[in-house]
């Protein structure tokens, strides 16, 4: 018999109604009266439902609003499941609309979610977010149905990241990363999540997209100011109010719509000229993919890369700078490549461009633990599936509770990262706490690259990017942190782990920069 537990509490009407009118468009907030009166019987009919204990599984449950669901798990996301955790136990459930979502967590739960078959890797992502932008949204048909899609896009992304291809692709990325570093001039300040995340746009941009784009500074910078109307075009509203037009619903179609054109004008092109280049529009091309689908690629890939590389990028840079005695490894390790594998002469670009691609990949063991402890550190996302049918009578159960198919699931990464009986002082950056097997004491200790079924297909990139963007910032600059004084921090401050998409320190920190090369 499931015990009853005491639930968290209710968001008010008010928080409510203001988080909901945020999201409106002056006319579609001119019936405010109406609507204010509808949000507080919602928050009546909230608390009357919060004595709700159990759901109909007897699973413990968290309670949203009735006929909505968990407000809070688009608006603060990561407090909401740990909250329930804490509360509720290892399974507890809550609805989002007509859904049910249960967060699992446990080792038994965590063996289960990375390694059963009878989960759909994709659908939690596509209907409990609806974030990465779909060609559906602007009623665009593709040739790929949405069943095959998974399997369409792994085998196109791996395509695109070949290591010869890549290879190729250095001397650009460094091309690149000189441009914006020019802007920087020899000194300065800058906010790394803006300016790392511009770096990271540009890099994966080059890698996933076009060189029409790439090559065009302005291009750039439309595509982000696209891809930043998309990602902003979810939130509580507009997932839970799916039937009430917002403006940043419509923003993000708008969005979609202009990136799909622009994609589309530059793809149209180069096959009027009969041009051919060498990117990943290409390889699409010369698979004989038609340009829908070949769009609907490069949305994803985007999405799929700049989000979680912008993050590690940033936080990293950070770190290094308040924690010296790592700095000066991961320096010592870049000299020794540099000297080892190049012939010293030419920008410090041009050297590092030289390094063959096997070092990038293989060989940077000091970056690789730093970076390794920087996801294990920051990434506070709960990763989703959605049960299937069972094939092989498999008994999706978590702690005696048996999950039927079309539930959703919820694993909080939190939930092992921060295990204090894995990570000692988890709250700690160590990249050391690596060579002592510190992730090994238990079964997929460390989810950062994807474990199980669902390996990351883009981890070699991501990678890549970050260790391109991190040696070349560190052998061009000397820098440090400061807050928003100027003064130098010494101890970071915890990443705002509900902003999902740019969890910055709680308070602002910057990065203090001076030239060291010409």
């Amino acid at each position: 018999m499931a015990q009853l537990h005491s639930l968290a509490p209710m968001p008010s009407a008010m928080n409510i109604s203001t988080t909901f009118f945020d999201g409106l468009s002056s006319s579609e907030g001119s019936n405010l009266y109406g609507l204010s009166l509808l949000a507080g019987l919602a928050g009546i009919l909230a608390t009357v439902y919060a004595f709700k204990s159990t759901d109909e599984d007897g699973v413990p449950y968290k309670a949203g609003i009735p006929f909505i669901g968990a407000w809070d798990f688009y608006s603060r996301r990561n407090s909401f499941i740990q909250e329930g955790i804490k509360k509720l136990g290892n399974v507890y459930s809550f609805r989002i609309n007509r859904h049910k979502v249960w967060v699992v967590s446990g080792e038994n739960a965590r063996n289960r979610f990375f390694g059963s078959k009878n989960l759909h890797f994709s659908e939690g992502y596509v209907i409990l977010n609806g974030d990465s932008p779909s060609l559906k949204d602007i009623k665009v048909n593709k040739n790929v149905e949405d069943g095959d899609m998974t399997s369409w896009f792994g085998k196109r992304l791996t395509a695109c990241l070949r290591r010869d291809r890549m290879a190729r692709n250095l001397t650009l990325m460094f091309q690149d990363l000189d441009q914006i570093t020019e802007r920087w001039a020899g000194n300065g300040q800058f906010d790394p999540f803006n300016d790392i995340y511009n770096a990271v746009f540009q890099l994966t941009i080059r890698a996933a997209s076009c060189r029409e784009i790439a090559d065009d500074p302005a291009a750039v910078k439309r595509v982000m100011q696209l891809y930043w109307d998309m990602e902003n075009g979810v939130s509580a509203a507009s997932r839970l109010l799916g039937w009430f037009p917002s403006t940043v619903r419509k923003r993000k179609q708008q969005a979609t719509a202009d990136l799909y054109l622009l994609l589309k004008g530059a793809i149209d092109k180069r096959k009027e000229e009969g041009r051919r280049e060498d990117d990943s529009v290409q390889v699409l091309l010369d698979e004989g993919d038609g340009v829908n689908d070949i769009i609907q690629f490069v949305m994803g890939a985007l999405f799929a890369g700049i989000i979680n590389t912008g993050i590690m990028s940033s936080w990293l840079l950070l770190f290094l700078a308040v924690n010296p005695e790592w700095k000066t490894k991961v320096l010592a390790e870049l000299r020794e490549f540099v000297s080892k594998y190049t012939d010293s002469t030419g920008s410090m670009s041009s050297q590092l461009a030289q390094l063959p691609p096997q070092v990038w990949e293989e060989e940077m063991a000091v970056i690789d633990l730093c970076l390794r402890e920087t996801i294990r550190f920051v990434m506070s996302g709960s990763l989703l599936r959605r049960v299937l049918p069972a094939q092989d009578g498999e008994d999706m159960s978590f702690e005696g509770h048996k999950a039927s198919p079309g539930t959703f699931l919820a694993y909080s990464v939190n939930s092992i990262h921060h295990d204090p009986e894995i990570y000692p002082d988890p709250l700690k950056w160590d990249p050391s706490r690596f060579e002592r097997g510190e992730d090994k004491k238990a079964h997929w200790a460390f989810l950062g690259w994807g474990v199980g079924r669902h390996p990351c297909l883009g981890m070699r990139f991501a990678k890549l990017e970050v260790k391109v963007i991190l040696a070349q910032f560190l052998m061009k600059y000397d820098y440090s942190a400061v807050d928003a004084a100027g003064k130098p921090v010494d101890i970071l401050p915890e990443p705002d782990r509900d902003n999902l998409s740019r969890p910055r320190p709680v308070k602002p920190v910057y990065i203090k920069y001076q030239s060291i090369v010409a």
